[in-house]
């Protein structure tokens, strides 16, 4: 599959980047246990078929899948199914059209995500 790329996928939660879809975004936050996760812009990375598809995961992710992302984000740390001392994977946000996937890593501040946009390839 020949690839679009906003530099590379350098940035997000690997092991949600299958190769399966059309289009992944992923992105390294600043997250300390409570409240949004902090989203700096060179710290995130996009990956997909062509400039198009990659328009449209980041349509779908800044028209609101990364709020209902953060606001799911807060009600796991509040029931202590996320925590930045413990890895742990969850999902953030699924609907049709995307899946949102996160990990600390037990890195004790970062949030590692990864979008994908749900169309198979």
């Amino acid at each position: 599959m020949q690839e679009y790329t906003h530099g590379s996928f350098s940035f997000g939660y690997q092991p949600a980047m299958t190769g399966e879809h059309r289009a992944y975004w992923g992105a390294r936050a600043i997250w300390k246990g409570r409240g949004p996760m902090d989203l700096l812009r060179d710290r995130q990375s996009m990956v997909a078929v062509d400039k198009a598809t990659a328009d449209r995961l980041a349509s779908l992710l800044n028209g609101g899948a990364l709020k209902a992302a953060n606001k799911r984000l807060d009600a796991l740390a509040n029931r202590w199914e996320v925590s930045p001392g413990e890895a742990n994977e969850v999902v953030l946000h699924e609907d049709a059209s995307v899946r949102i996937v996160a990990n600390t890593n037990a890195s004790h501040g970062y949030l590692y995500v990864t979008a994908q946009l749900l169309e198979v390839a």
